[in-house]
């Protein structure tokens, strides 16, 4: 039997958890966090980078940003209230 599907916000914030979880990490480690496959893992990553939100460091890592902390507060917000 097949679980809820995610809806785009709740990916977000698990991906953004995944990444901030250890101040930053490799993509390989913030798609297995976020429970995303490679496809999926690309789009949020691309729109994630595109807003600010995560940044590559020099070291090819991801780390979210300040706005990208700010996103990922209000996201934890919604998701405690719902």
């Amino acid at each position: 039997m097949m679980g809820k599907k995610r809806g785009r916000w709740k990916i977000i914030l698990d991906l953004l958890e995944s990444i901030a979880e250890n101040g930053e990490c490799n993509k390989t480690e913030a798609m297995r966090g976020a429970k995303l496959d490679w496809r999926n893992f690309k789009k949020y990553h691309k729109f994630l980078e595109k807003n600010n939100y995560i940044k590559i460091t020099e070291q090819e890592n991801l780390k979210v940003t300040q706005e990208g902390k700010k996103l990922l507060k209000d996201l934890k917000k919604v998701n405690k209230k719902l």
